[in-house]
């Protein structure tokens, strides 16, 4: 692995990587529940309160939670997700903040760890009758997901961990991207998830929302190359030599969540063409830091590349057998055919749409047969130029929604921050929605929206879209 950083800024990055390092290593690193030696079970779990009537009235309910769990067991924190009724959020969160857990291991070691867990409410929820216990539920439907054009045509492989909820009538909503290797498998493992059908789940007698995590795997029944297909990006399986040892690894990081780069949308449209080199750390959770940008034909090339590697998620090397900093390279090529990010058939298509006119693609929601209603919408990863600061920001993002319901050119109309800008513009190109029609038939549609972060809200809920999607 080569890193052609001119000294004194590899000095200055590896500086900071070795304080972040060394902090690390003074308390317990926070690790992801499928790094773990075995998920923490839980040993107490007080029930929620209720919204007022809502027990009453017979409503049911869930809200689904990612846990800061610490060395103890104890939740540290808790940050809503997802939830069916926003009433839910506030009881759910102040109730999971008194659950305990056994502590989270890492090979042997007490570690912090980040854990999903659902609460629900509504009749047989919480508490033991004589009509028995728990019932997962079963699947009726299993869709099969598309494998895409592009990835099938170069021989790559991959898998999608999915999160979802199944509500008491059977019906999959909530779907979550936990884990995913290329963004291409993003949207038709969604799309394959909610097209399922299952037998809903049962408590003390009664149909509950359950919420599931499922593996899709993607791989060539035959052909040329690797059994299964090749992987979309390999990492060295040795470090860079001149590394110092604490950035040595026995075994090698390996992504588990990877996105694509946003091309920005007025080069694109230019047909400019660029690259744009960036080294970045591993920390020993598998979250990127200290990303820099070696090198990029223009400032733009480099703005998105290093956004989209902070959005990035690995296992982390290992070291001695346990989770370690390690230090990456990634060169990002921007063409309309680029070899591992390649632009989508909808992309291209909608690129020729903008050249003609009149342009085909409906410039507002407002005509639309029903409201565009999202069905996957990531919040950003906030850049440590304004986490650490605790500064507010915001950026408006406009973008195509294309007729199979697919965000697509996402561009940066204004923002406060540039960073944050670039963070959002990345978030929004994994979004999906609802196909948009007028009269039935399927269409293109401009959208609109403003991504906002607050700091005092950052500890309770992740920034999001306000006010919804709008046209023009």
């Amino acid at each position: 692995m080569h890193i052609p950083l001119s000294r004194r800024s590899f000095r200055c990055l590896l500086a900071a990587i070795l304080a972040g390092a060394e902090a690390a290593a003074r308390g317990a690193p926070v690790v992801d529940s499928s790094l773990l030696d075995h998920r923490p079970a839980e040993v107490s779990a007080p029930k929620p309160d209720y919204p007022p009537g809502f027990r009453e009235a017979g409503e049911k309910g869930m809200v689904v939670l990612e846990l800061l769990i610490d060395p103890e067991g104890r939740v540290a924190e808790a940050i809503v997700t997802s939830s069916t009724d926003a009433r839910l959020s506030t009881c759910a969160a102040a109730a999971a903040l008194k659950w305990t857990f056994t502590p989270p291991r890492k090979a042997g070691v007490p570690v912090y760890a980040r854990i999903r867990e659902a609460m629900g409410f509504g009749p047989g929820e919480f508490g033991s009758t004589d009509k028995g216990g728990f019932t997962p539920p079963e699947v009726t439907f299993q869709a099969r997901p598309e494998y895409p054009f592009s990835l099938r045509l170069s021989g790559v492989k991959g898998e999608v961990l999915v999160g979802f909820t199944v509500d008491p009538e059977g019906r999959v909503i909530q779907p979550e991207v936990i884990r995913s290797t290329h963004p291409d498998f993003e949207a038709p493992t969604i799309e394959a998830i909610l097209q399922s059908k299952f037998r809903p789940g049962t408590r003390n007698g009664h149909t509950v929302y359950v919420h599931m995590e499922v593996p899709v795997i993607f791989q060539m029944e035959s052909g040329r190359g690797p059994p299964g297909g090749r992987e979309a990006w390999s990492v060295p399986r040795t470090p860079y030599r001149k590394l110092p040892a604490e950035l040595q690894y026995d075994e090698p990081p390996r992504p588990v969540l990877i996105g694509a780069p946003v091309y920005p949308f007025d080069l694109l449209l230019e047909g400019v063409k660029g690259k744009a080199a960036v080294t970045f750390a591993i920390d020993p959770a598998g979250r990127t830091r200290q990303i820099a940008v070696e090198s990029a034909s223009r400032p733009e090339f480099g703005a998105a590349a290093a956004a989209m590697v902070a959005a990035w998620r690995f296992d982390p090397a290992m070291k001695d057998g346990k989770p370690s900093w390690s230090v990456l390279r990634r060169e990002e090529s921007f063409s309309r055919s680029s070899d591992d990010f390649p632009l989508s058939d909808s992309a291209l298509r909608l690129l020729r749409d903008l050249g003609r006119s009149p342009c085909p693609i409906l410039g507002s929601v407002a005509a639309l047969d029903a409201p565009l209603k999202g069905r996957y919408q990531p919040g950003p990863v906030v850049p440590a130029t304004v986490s650490d600061a605790k500064l507010p920001a915001q950026a408006e993002i406009s973008f195509i929604v294309d007729r199979a319901g697919r965000a697509e050119l996402p561009r940066i109309d204004r923002t406060t921050n540039e960073d944050f800008g670039w963070a959002a513009a990345t978030a929004v190109s994994r979004w999906q929605f609802n196909a948009p029609t007028v009269q039935g038939r399927p269409v293109d549609v401009r959208v609109t929206v403003p991504i906002v972060y607050s700091p005092r809200k950052a500890e309770n809920a992740p920034p999001s879209a306000a006010g919804g999607p709008a046209g023009g």
